[in-house]
């Protein structure tokens, strides 16, 4: 290409849009935003950007040096110590050591020259076509020095909305490993990426790829452009850019003018729709080298670009990455400490080190962690570091029955209402391991505590327990900091509403509010009202929203409502991310609970995905319905009314009887309890009309809202009062 290099600068929206619109034709494929991370990441961090700029600096000085990838080390072989961290959620996600160790055959043989398919490259591209002399050794010592496989698993639902947050749950000392997060989705819809060389920040070096791009077996789509996926990001890694230079749009004509600072690439528009146009010329002319007519065709081969038959690198490529690998002179922080004697002996990859097999590293799974009471649960062991050794099992079910077991994968059930902690040891010839999960199985009794009208306002403090009926209490799932937590500075009425600050809380976790058991049976019509609050933090932001109901104890759930980002908002957007609602943002939501529910009892969950923005405001839940039975007649004759609504509080309550029977009246607060309660004999027909204060015994209501309920033995019928 053209002998001048370009700051490598694309925005991470341009990134997002090329995955989505290539995901149309190609949806188990996506593209690298190596260029869109990168580029953030010198926004953010001043020391990046200067040590990017130093980089490219030194890149461009190669061009002129054809002796400076003559640096050799380790008897001429370049070894450097890596970590796959796998990223799951126990199903298919946990993908085997057999997937890892293709992922890293392939890499070695990518970066040695010795894949089946080198002689396949193109006769205009052999002489260039270098064997890099790398060698990827899984590491055989964690960062304390224990014996390892160079293999670790981290459940983690971040695995479905992965990006720099995923390093934060383990990141071993990236001085000394390429650390490689391999994941189920990443956020911002691209299929794996790295950070140019050099001053990289340690909390985000490394590479995330997804698992259907790793290797060519196991979760992997195939193929080539997956199977070489990571070939391409540890590239990236090693300091080189894309072979049309920077940004992420390749197909793009305005790239015949975009460089990549390696003399013997030359320039390209790049393969679009994983293409592979081995005799395209796509910049003819553009660059004297390595001849003057431009007659040189594409480099579509190269690892670093986007078509299905990569298979090489050129020789200037080697030159950068062996630069950034031991050029000390010119550069700090960068990837010199990687292949140090030192290090491989610290991280067990030096030549002749032979490893033992591990100590296990314990983990397990359950089939759910919300039962009734009398049903089965199904535990897993998920040990890893076993390979070469028999393990044995202990278990310990406090509650369960059995309460003990030694096979692998016992069956254990349930039959008193609690919350119940599980144990695993697993111990091999090498040592034992072991875990306790607390909180790991809750089963609920069946029975319901409350039912409908459930009217909740938050008003009391002890939220979320509630000491004078603890089975009425709600249930917190916490990630993050906090949760969903009472507060009393803002309400939608009352003194007190629920939030949850999603600025304190890793965008991709979720906090979810259960509620107790409530009956449904014979209801009928129900639905569900709320008051919500929140506010964008950007324009971008996306918060989630989402309410479920269980009618198995919590075992499974089934969305009724979502919302996000802006669908979401109630107010204005508000950089500082704690934002607090003016009384004019609450919004009400209100959503129908199919008919299908009638005849249970039912759980809701209130559950906010964050998005790193702005907290996410709850208050006043009332779920009503209509009571089902012979008389239902009854319930829609009764014309319940109250007015005049709002009231100062002696509003009147008005309806009708139209039978000789017994109907009894109360007025219920928003939390949930009796006010007041009044009787109506059967000797009373037609149209009746009783003061609030009447039903209550007194004159004076506190502002706020409630439910008038209107019951007889065959209906339920309710009107809400409000009261200034």
């Amino acid at each position: 290409m053209r002998k001048k290099l370009l700051f490598l600068a694309s925005s991470l929206t341009l990134g997002l849009g090329l995955n989505q619109a290539q995901s149309q034709n190609f949806p188990f494929r996506k593209y690298c935003a190596t260029d869109s991370m990168t580029n953030a990441a010198m926004n953010l961090y001043p020391d990046y950007a200067k040590g990017r700029k130093q980089f490219m600096e030194m890149v461009k000085n190669l061009n002129n040096n054809p002796e400076a990838a003559r640096i050799k080390k380790n008897g001429g072989k370049y070894t450097i110590p890596i970590v796959i961290h796998i990223m799951h959620t126990y199903g298919s996600d946990n993908i085997t050591d057999a997937q890892v160790m293709d992922a890293v055959r392939i890499i070695n043989e990518d970066y040695s020259k010795s894949s089946l398919d080198t002689g396949s490259v193109v006769s205009a591209y052999k002489p260039l076509h270098a064997n890099i002399e790398f060698e990827f050794k899984l590491a055989q010592k964690d960062p304390q020095g224990n014996c390892t496989t160079g293999i670790t698993r981290t459940y983690t639902t971040l695995t479905n909305n992965a990006d720099n947050n995923v390093k934060n749950l383990i990141r071993w000392a990236p001085e000394k490993y390429l650390n490689i997060w391999v994941v189920d989705n990443i956020s911002f819809g691209a299929g794996g990426y790295s950070y140019l060389p050099c001053n990289v920040p340690p909390n985000i070096e490394g590479v995330v790829i997804l698992n259907t791009q790793f290797g060519s077996i196991g979760q992997s789509n195939g193929g080539n452009f997956s199977a070489r996926s990571l070939t391409h990001e540890i590239g990236h890694y090693m300091g080189l850019p894309h072979v049309w230079g920077a940004g992420n749009t390749p197909g793009a004509s305005t790239n015949c003018g975009m460089d990549d600072g390696i003399a013997d690439t030359p320039n390209t528009v790049g393969s679009t729709n994983f293409s592979c146009n081995t005799t395209a010329n796509s910049c003819t002319g553009t660059y004297p080298f390595p001849d003057p007519n431009g007659a040189m065709p594409d480099n579509v081969q190269n690892f670093m670009d986007y078509s299905s038959c990569a298979k090489m690198f050129t020789t200037g490529q080697k030159t950068v990455m062996v630069n950034a690998l031991f050029n000390t002179t010119a550069l700090s922080n960068c990837r010199n400490t990687l292949a140090d004697s030192a290090n491989l002996v610290a991280t067990g990859t030096n030549p002749g080190y032979t490893a033992s097999p591990c100590a296990p590293n314990v983990d397990f799974s359950a089939t759910s962690n919300r039962i009734c009471a009398g049903n089965i649960v199904a535990f897993q062991e998920q040990a890893y570091n076993l390979a070469g050794t028999t393990p044995t099992y202990s278990w310990r079910f406090p509650g369960g029955t059995p309460s003990t077991s030694t096979s692998p994968n016992p069956f254990v059930t349930y039959n008193t209402p609690g919350v119940y902690n599980a144990t695993l040891v697993v111990t091999n010839a090498y040592g034992q391991d072991s875990l306790t999960k607390t909180n790991t199985v809750i089963v609920g009794s069946g029975n319901s505590v409350a039912g409908v009208p459930f009217i909740r306002g938050f008003e009391k403090a002890n939220f979320p327990t509630d000491p004078s009926n603890p089975a009425e209490s709600w249930e917190r799932e916490v990630s993050g900091n906090t949760g969903w937590e009472r507060i009393t500075s803002v309400a939608a009425t009352g003194i007190g509403s629920l939030r949850v600050r999603n600025n304190n809380v890793t965008a991709g976790l979720k906090n979810a509010l259960i509620s107790p058991s409530i009956s449904f049976y014979n209801v009928k019509n129900a639905s569900l009202k709320f008051k919500l609050a929140h506010a964008q933090k950007t324009s971008e932001s996306n918060e989630r929203l989402t309410i479920s109901i269980s009618d198995d104890c919590g075992n499974t759930w089934s969305d009724r409502y979502t919302k996000t980002g802006a669908t979401l908002a109630t107010g204005p957007i508000t950089a500082s991310g704690n934002y607090s609602p003016q009384a004019s943002h609450w919004r009400q939501e209100s959503f129908n609970i199919p008919n299908t529910f009638s005849g249970g009892n039912l759980m809701f969950k209130f559950e906010v995905t964050s998005d790193g923005g702005n907290p996410v405001y709850l208050d006043d839940i009332e779920i009503t319905g209509l009571v089902s039975g012979m008389n239902d007649n009854l319930a829609e004759a009764a014309n319940l009314n109250v007015y005049p609504n709002p009231s100062n509080g002696d509003a009147t309550v008005s309806f009708a009887l139209p039978t000789a029977t017994d109907f009894t009246l109360e007025l219920i607060s928003v939390t949930g309890q009796q006010i007041g309660k009044t009787f109506v004999k059967k000797n009373q027909t037609g149209t009746q009309e009783i003061k609030l204060s009447d039903i209550t015994g007194h004159q004076n209501l506190n502002a706020g809202i409630y439910l008038v309920k209107l019951q007889a033995n065959g209906f339920t019928t309710l009107k809400k009062a409000i009261v200034f």
